[in-house]
């Protein structure tokens, strides 16, 4: 009895190839943003909030992972959320956050800086920036780009 060896090479061959084929398909729309949501798999630091300049000393920063968990640095907490980002619309759901106490500078802006987060409906991106608005149509939140993961 002899045993042909091609038969299953063949059938391995084939599957690797659509794992491959999968794989490529995935990793187009895991890159930094994607034409369907340009926000996906980005990092951000607060320039803005709500008219006023962030402080210097201050980093607000906003990443949105590939599944739109939002995570970040208050400035003074670390702080997470799920986005709802379709089209060019944009909403958060509650924010958590840890429960440290910072100097008053740093509490102040990070509680401008989450309700910002929270009434933004809105974004655009262009030349690196990040706005949110709200349902007004107001600026509530102008962030530039630090990265991509």
């Amino acid at each position: 009895m002899t045993y042909d060896i091609s038969r299953p090479l063949v059938v391995a061959a084939v599957l690797l190839s659509g794992l491959a084929l999968a794989a490529c398909e995935t990793s187009g729309a895991q890159g930094a943003g994607s034409r369907d949501n340009p926000l996906k798999n980005t990092s951000w630091l607060a320039e803005d909030i709500e008219g006023t300049a962030a402080a210097g000393n201050v980093q607000s920063t906003l990443n949105v992972a590939l599944d739109n968990q939002v995570t970040g640095s208050g400035g003074c907490n670390n702080y997470f959320g799920l986005a709802v980002i379709e089209g060019d619309s944009f909403s958060m759901g509650p924010v958590g956050s840890t429960k440290m106490a910072c100097p008053e500078v740093m509490m102040a802006q990070e509680q401008r800086f989450f309700a910002a987060l929270t009434k933004a409906r809105r974004f655009e991106t262009k030349d690196g920036q990040l706005s949110l608005f709200d349902e007004s149509g107001s600026l509530v939140l102008r962030l530039s780009r630090t990265s991509a993961e």
